[in-house]
């Protein structure tokens, strides 16, 4: 683990649990921001900023909110974890960066990834008929979850 206060330049730090930071952009390697790049990468729920502060707290009582939300934005523009912005609700957070997509329970707000087969035709209709280029998709799936279909009965 790179010393805290030292930057990240173009290097590759591997940190508790395999999670690295990789900077194409300037970071200095910090506790904080290696705590609270584990917690999203460790999670499966796509927490959102609060939960991630409340997920590193356990491990840095210290830890501002607002630094949460300073390293979130700079993990985001360096390509290490994506900001989820989906219909309407909070932000949260995704540390897997293979393509995949999202589907969503419209009760309990539940997110899981679902990695699609190739949807590689799709883009290129997009690309072909708007004349974008299109560099990146993202598809959300909406509708209720295996545990809310359960309790409502259906």
């Amino acid at each position: 683990m790179a010393a805290p206060g030292t930057s990240l330049g173009m290097r590759v730090i591997t940190v508790t649990g395999g999670a690295t930071v990789t900077a194409t952009m300037k970071l200095r390697a910090t506790v904080q921001r290696q705590t609270i790049l584990e917690a999203v990468r460790e999670s499966c729920d796509h927490p959102t900023a609060e939960e991630v502060h409340r997920r590193v707290r356990l491990r840095l009582s210290n830890v501002s909110l607002g630094t949460v939300y300073r390293n979130l934005a700079l993990l985001d523009r360096a390509g290490e974890i994506r900001e989820l912005h989906l219909s309407g609700e909070p932000a949260r957070f995704d540390g897997e960066m293979a393509p995949h997509d999202h589907v969503r329970c419209t009760r309990c707000g539940r997110i899981a990834d679902v990695a699609l087969g190739s949807v590689a035709e799709l883009q290129a209709q997009a690309a072909e008929r708007t004349g974008f280029r299109v560099d990146e998709r993202r598809i959300e799936f909406i509708g209720r979850c295996p545990d809310c279909r359960r309790q409502a009965g259906n």
